[in-house]
């Protein structure tokens, strides 16, 4: 270690290093200056820009942007975000969920969808409940495994 002084304050630290710098203190107020410093330019130039229409990528309207590198409009960008929103969840949906689809004659559909908005419960909890329901009241029945062919095939290799 080495007793440096600070080019600042000139208060004298311990450092590993032998080369004049900055103490710890003056160091920490050099880079908030720098920052804020950076942060004020950034805003002045943003306010220096004059507003100049651009041609949006997507759509090809005109429009002016609201900030820099902006090159769709703003109908187009919430589209673009909707459309991200929607894969992410296509997405996270094809992970973790399975898909059950239920047949039913034309006009039932609207009649099923109606009484379970009028119990308030989606048609997806409905039929869960319907389902817990009629297990709670009949039981579950019981369950027996398929059995796979060649499973069959080596039974009838098994002759006494």
């Amino acid at each position: 270690m080495y007793e440096v002084t600070c080019k600042k304050c000139q208060r004298k630290y311990m450092s590993k290093t032998n080369r004049d710098g900055l103490c710890p203190n003056c160091r920490a107020e050099n880079t908030a200056d720098r920052q804020h410093n950076y942060y004020i330019n950034r805003k002045e130039a943003q306010k220096a820009l004059k507003p100049v229409s651009m041609i949006c990528a997507n759509c090809k309207n005109e429009f002016i942007p609201k900030r820099l590198g902006q090159d769709l409009c703003p109908s187009c960008q919430k589209l673009k975000e909707k459309e991200a929103r929607m894969q992410n969840s296509e997405k996270y949906r094809k992970e973790r969920q399975d898909v059950i689809q239920i047949k039913v004659r034309k006009g039932e559909r609207d009649q099923i969808k109606a009484y379970a908005e009028q119990i308030g419960l989606s048609m997806t909890a409905l039929i869960k409940e319907s389902l817990r329901l009629y297990m709670e009241t009949y039981g579950s029945p019981p369950i027996q495994p398929t059995e796979a062919p060649e499973d069959r095939a080596n039974e009838n290799d098994q002759t006494p």
